[in-house]
């Protein structure tokens, strides 16, 4: 025992000299769950809190990822949270302390409902083996739901709006259904699971919101289903959901295309497997439905008609035909395209830009913009790591700072919002679909947060006396913010925008102006900063700004905004919008 505390020492003193993290000393050699969990009970022991507290933590993620090294043993994860707790509170960090307990409770969503068809599938295997009856259903089931799962590739289900959508419609509809079946069981662990544990299943508004998703990115980049579906093709039924969820919202169009895919999927059932059966009446029917609501009534005539002739009794669309027909003929040429699905004429709207259409003049005046290293006008924490500034536009002037934050602050900053994390909402203090992302304001309690808002004060040259807390926001499946102005017209308003990007993004979420015709593409690390108001207080209509949606990835992003007064020596009033001959800090 002593050799093996010995042992142990020696890597805490490698990790208290060197000044290394758990995953830089096991780099090359993973430990298991125990063997840091030990490494953390000697550091705590000899009172090395701090280092206690980052050898718990790694054995927590180990414990948490099912493809890492497990031993014979097994900590408990109430134990690491136990030490987790007592080691934060030892080192003075009360603050850690009380979230410990909240730390695995507050995860992504998909990531919970990921682990939960995880462990539906391993107790629904079991249940078929102590069922017997009915087991020719069950195992025809199993075996669709396992081909229909991606359980073990969760970062694929969260950064692909798709595999999120069928991963949650999967769980509310088909496992759901399974359970209500299953429910008297002989499967003694099966019914353990069920009422000692909570499952994290999703809610109707959990999927309403993930077709929602799928239908604000194909409004924006003008996806028919088959771009959307591409890789990840949806069953009839999944089809089907996303476009009675289109039809509610009045989308008839959208509506339409879905009902079509749904009706392709049902005429090619070796696609896609699905527990579930919608019928070809059905979706005709809704396809009528969708192009009589869109005026395109030539069309919705053609599916009554394949309706009808599968059921001549229907009087229902007997009478819609002759409804039809009677309104329809003298002005047939002019119905609207339901089959075309338009794009915004102007280059420099808020959904051409999304889509990547720049106009050529933009591309071309943003390649003569200049990049430098500033120090702020002389700032002296600027002198020896001068920032890496970028000017991406210059009216309104726009300025990227590269490198701005690291990843390891960036993982910080996301473990403190993570617990806290709520829908957020607009300027006018309310929920709504101009803005779908989750936030949560920072107070400045942890070291990572002081540093970054100093970082912003030595960037812009601005105090941050009045400025507002930092925002964490994170924008998942089809997250976005539609166009709006950061300032208004009240007293002491956001004078300017500093956003930081703490993820890249694989497709989408670009930050853009529409009335300047700029797209900004998410860099992890790097940050963009803008004045909202003139130098005589008027509102910089320019600025007028989005984030597109995410069509695939998962968007973090950190909102500084900062506010006039005590700006009065670093930035002065002018009458004018502007002046030539005063040149601010940042500007240096």
């Amino acid at each position: 025992m002593e050799d093996l505390d010995t042992a142990a020492l020696g890597l805490i003193r490698l990790q208290e000299i060197y000044k290394l993290d758990p995953e830089d000393i096991t780099k090359g050699t993973p430990f298991s769950e125990d063997e840091a969990f030990y490494l953390g009970k000697v550091a705590y022991q000899q009172k090395k809190f701090q280092h206690a507290f980052q050898w718990f933590l790694y054995s927590l993620k180990m414990l948490n990822d099912p493809e890492s090294l497990h031993s014979i043993q097994s900590v408990s994860r109430q134990q690491l949270l136990e030490y987790l707790g007592s080691s934060a509170y030892h080192f003075g960090s009360p603050s850690v302390t009380t979230d410990s307990n909240k730390l695995l409770l507050h995860l992504d969503k998909i990531m919970q409902f990921v682990k939960t068809e995880r462990n539906l599938l391993k107790l629904f295997s079991g249940y078929i083996d102590a069922e017997k009856e009915n087991l020719n259903f069950l195992k025809s089931d199993l075996q669709t739901l396992k081909l229909l799962s991606d359980s073990q590739n969760p970062e694929r289900t969260m950064s692909n709006p798709v595999d999120a959508y069928r991963l949650i419609r999967r769980l509310r509809e088909d496992w759901l259904s399974v359970l209500q079946f299953t429910q008297i069981s002989h499967y003694k662990d099966y019914q353990e699971w069920l009422h000692s544990e909570t499952p994290k299943f999703p809610s109707e508004e959990d999927l309403e919101g993930a077709a929602l998703g799928l239908l604000r990115l194909q409004e924006i980049y003008k996806f028919y289903p088959e771009d959307i579906a591409k890789e990840t093709p949806l069953s009839k039924d999944e089809a089907f959901y996303v476009g009675k969820v289109a039809y509610q919202q009045k989308k008839f169009q959208q509506a339409f295309h879905w009902f079509l895919y749904s009706l392709k999927m049902l005429n090619h059932p070796e696609f896609v497997l699905s527990i579930q059966g919608i019928t070809k009446q059905r979706l005709l029917l809704y396809l009528g439905y969708s192009a009589k609501q869109f005026g395109s009534l030539s069309v919705a005539a053609d599916f009554y008609r394949q309706l009808q002739y599968l059921d001549p009794t229907n009087e229902e669309i007997r009478n819609e035909l002759n409804e039809i027909n009677r309104t329809s003929q003298p002005n047939i040429t002019s119905q609207p395209d339901i089959n075309t699905l338009n794009a915004t004429h102007s280059s420099n709207s808020y959904e051409a830009l999304c889509r990547g259409d720049a106009d050529q003049r933009t591309s071309r005046r943003q390649r003569m913009l200049s990049c430098r290293y500033s120090t702020g006008g002389g700032n002296p924490r600027l002198i020896l790591a001068p920032l890496k500034e970028e000017i991406e536009w210059d009216k309104p002037r726009i300025v990227r700072y590269h490198d701005m934050i690291s990843d390891k602050e960036i993982e910080i900053l996301k473990n403190l919002s993570r617990p806290y994390l709520s829908r957020s909402q607009t300027g006018l203090g309310t929920v709504s679909n101009i803005r779908i992302s989750q936030s949560v304001f920072l107070k400045v309690d942890n070291i990572v947060v002081v540093r970054v808002n100093q970082r912003i004060a030595d960037a812009t040259g601005l105090s941050m006396e009045t400025a507002e807390p930092l925002l964490v926001q994170n924008y998942g499946t089809g997250g976005r913010y539609e166009p709006h102005y950061d300032a208004g017209d009240d007293q002491n308003e956001r004078i300017a925008t500093f956003l930081i990007y703490m993820s890249d993004v694989e497709i989408g979420g670009a930050t853009v102006f529409p009335k300047a015709g700029v797209a900004l593409q998410p860099k992890k690390g790097s940050a963009v900063f803008w004045y909202n108001l003139h130098k005589n207080g008027d509102l910089d209509f320019r600025t007028e700004h989005a984030g597109c949606p995410v069509l695939r990835g998962n968007k973090w992003v950190a909102n500084k905004w900062i506010h006039e007064f005590g700006q009065e020596f670093t930035r002065p009033c002018s009458l004018s919008k502007g002046s030539k001959k005063h040149i601010t800090l940042q500007e240096m």
